[in-house]
């Protein structure tokens, strides 16, 4: 999130997300290339499909977030990261009928406090004075 912003201003965002999981690539690779070796016909099979996958999690969730950290803060895109479980767990809910679990309802009830507190700063009536930038829904969308 920091080097988001940071960077903001002279990476683009879809260089900085390759670079991202070029690294991530890196790091793991010593750790699981061997049984990706060993997969390899399973890959070279379905290789569109992941191809599909890395393209749509690297372009909109990746990129997304880096494009919208141009007019945004570092806090911000935490704030609203923090918030992303509870929007999977209610999308989840919507779009395929998954029950919320105890600790699911829970652990998503503790982010979304967390999120309030601080954004509110203890003032409920804060939330109608609550303004977002572009860079804030951009993130939100991805």
């Amino acid at each position: 999130m920091v080097l988001a912003r940071a960077t903001a201003d002279f990476i683009p965002p879809v260089a900085l997300a390759v670079l991202r999981w070029l690294g991530v690539v890196l790091v793991l690779l010593p750790f699981c290339g061997r049984e990706l070796w060993r997969g390899r016909a399973a890959l070279r099979r379905d290789w569109a499909r992941y191809a599909l996958l890395g393209l749509l999690g690297m372009g909109i969730c990746g990129a997304g977030v880096y494009v919208g950290a141009a007019s945004t803060t570092a806090t911000n895109i935490g704030l609203i990261y923090a918030v992303s479980p509870v929007i999977i767990i209610l999308l989840s809910r919507a779009m395929f009928g998954d029950r919320l679990s105890r600790r699911q309802g829970l652990g998503a009830a503790l982010a979304l406090t967390g999120v309030l507190i601080i954004v509110l700063r203890g003032d409920p009536a804060a939330l109608l004075a609550l303004d977002f930038s572009a860079g804030d829904l951009i993130i939100l969308a991805a």
